[in-house]
């Protein structure tokens, strides 16, 4: 048995696909009065709720569960309740794991714990280069887990894997990160870009002059480059690290591949017909992350190219179906 926290979210529930598929018996574990669970049913986990701030609850949560994925999380703008849903939460998690002798604890983490690596035009984001100088809660708390993670596998001997995903999207989610122009305009009708009149200038003469697909431009004329993470290859690295052999107490990122804007735009361009609109953006992204420590320990690669991101995302949009995937 499996215990799968945040299981009725489009990483938690795809995560539970992935494992019942391979023959693991799951306990996923939701939020009380959560009306997602429906996704579940074609894979009959046993459903148990289960509040991420209820101390008690979760104490007893991995009794008869041989291992933890630890995915759940409060993501809120209150920072006592992130904490308290977050850092609290693992760490009871880690003993309740630990009092019943799992043989395996995941944590579900995040490239938050890297600190103003969007920009970065030269070697890819590699693991040690996490900091603890962080502006952000969210990532200060999956930082401080990992830590926790780390201790229990050292001092209690509960082999510890922690995975930090990027942006993680399932289908038609990818589009909404400004592949579309419409995003852009959505955005500026809501108030974003005010300090740059320019920028939303240009943005509203693309969309006049009828162009519906976006290339956000860097100050440097390249087209912006982000690493995201499709679900299907978070849940798959999620298996492999409770299959591992190595890597105990360590952090490692999980992506899918690099996608670029501009050859992300062509792929559009090709479904939909619509034209494009290259636009200098104020905020740049050029980035990727280092996937080799992933690839040695555990044996992941991705599995998902940006050409299939973009066709299935677009299939999403569309409302069709998509070959092994939960959406959210």
């Amino acid at each position: 048995m499996i215990l799968v926290t945040g299981a009725s979210g489009r990483i938690g529930a795809n995560i539970v696909r992935e494992l019942t598929q391979h023959g693991y018996t799951v306990r996923a574990a939701v939020r009380p009065g959560t009306t997602r669970i429906e996704k579940l049913a074609p894979f009959k986990p046993q459903i148990v709720e289960a509040d991420l701030t209820d101390r008690a609850r979760l104490a007893t949560l991995a009794e008869g569960c041989e291992a933890v994925v630890h995915n759940g999380v409060i993501f809120t703008g209150d920072p006592e309740k992130m904490v308290a849903g977050g850092l609290e939460a693992t760490a009871i998690l880690l003993e309740s794991a630990r009092r019943a002798g799992c043989r395996r604890f995941v944590f579900i983490s995040s490239t938050a714990v890297y600190e103003g690596s969007g920009y970065r035009p030269g070697d890819p984001v590699r693991e040690a280069e996490a900091t603890t100088e962080l502006t952000g809660v969210y990532g200060a708390c999956k930082l401080a887990s990992e830590a926790l993670c780390s201790a229990y596998c050292l001092q209690h001997h509960l082999p510890t894997i922690s995975l930090r995903f990027p942006m993680v999207t399932a289908g038609a989610e990818l589009l909404s990160h400004g592949f579309l122009l419409e995003t852009w305009v959505n955005r500026i009708r809501e108030g974003e870009g005010a300090q740059n009149p320019s920028w939303c200038d240009a943005v509203h003469r693309a969309w006049e002059n009828g162009q519906r697909i976006a290339v956000p431009l860097n100050r440097d004329g390249t087209a912006w480059k982000r690493h995201f993470c499709d679900v299907r290859d978070a849940a798959r690295a999620v298996r492999l690290a409770l299959e591992a052999r190595e890597g105990y107490g360590l952090a490692m990122n999980i992506a899918s591949v690099p996608v670029r804007y501009d050859v992300a735009a062509e792929a559009l361009n090709m479904l939909s017909q619509w034209t494009t609109a290259e636009i200098p953006f104020p905020n740049e992204y050029r980035y990727e992350f280092s996937l080799s420590r992933a690839a040695e320990l555990l044996g992941y690669q991705p599995s998902i190219d940006a050409p299939q991101m973009i066709l299935d995302a677009w299939k999403g949009r569309q409302h069709q179906e998509v070959a092994g995937l939960i959406a959210p």
